[in-house]
């Protein structure tokens, strides 16, 4: 006589069971049939990027110049460049929108240009003795101070169209400077800021 109310006790708490987990989360949940496991450590940890540091590279991969000519401004970007250099020292940088040679580059520079053509020539110096090292390079003003008479000197700058030699007109407010910022015994690496040009360059050395 008591085998049926267990039969029936049995039914009632699979029911329960059932009522209860259906209430408890949705299929698609965490924990549910169709959804990921309940996870016990928390929420997932977000991968994190760190910013890595980026430095300015100190020679560019183009030579681009604006140049300042008797028609106003316009862009120079280089086919060659080269520095020639002596005795480390010394260097006379020139760079050319068109093929300039070696040999032409390796001369006192006075070309006879023709069409569009444009190139700069900026000659840099330090005292006998010594030898070039990157940094800025400026006009001797005379004088026997440092600031007057700088040890890294820029002797001359000048830019060069079919029109000949060209005369500044328009950055006459810029303080003439050239920064060597990499030389190596392949190529000089630095940037060019007078009234007459001003740009970075990458010249090859010969």
């Amino acid at each position: 006589m008591a085998r049926p109310p267990r039969r029936t006790a049995g039914l009632l708490l699979a029911a329960t069971v059932l009522a209860a987990a259906a209430c408890g989360t949705k299929d698609d949940e965490p924990g549910g049939n169709g959804g990921p496991p309940l996870r016990e450590d928390g929420p997932p940890t977000l991968p994190t990027t760190i910013p890595t540091a980026t430095t300015a590279s100190p020679c560019p991969t183009e030579t681009v110049l604006t140049v300042q000519t008797k028609d106003g401004q316009r862009t120079l970007r280089a086919a060659r460049a080269y520095a020639d250099v002596t005795l480390d020292s010394s260097a006379s940088i020139t760079i050319a929108s068109y093929d300039l040679s070696e040999g032409e580059a390796s001369k006192v520079f006075q070309p006879s240009l023709t069409g569009d053509q444009l190139a700069v020539n900026v000659y840099v110096s330090t005292p006998a003795g010594s030898t070039l090292t990157p940094g800025s390079y400026t006009p001797s003003k005379g004088g026997a101070t440092a600031d007057t008479n700088p040890t890294r000197q820029l002797n001359s700058y000048t830019v060069w169209s079919s029109a000949g030699r060209e005369i500044s007109s328009g950055f006459n407010q810029v303080e003439p400077e050239v920064t060597i910022t990499s030389i190596d015994r392949l190529q000089v690496c630095g940037e060019i800021t007078t009234p007459e040009a001003r740009g970075r360059f990458a010249a090859t050395r010969i």
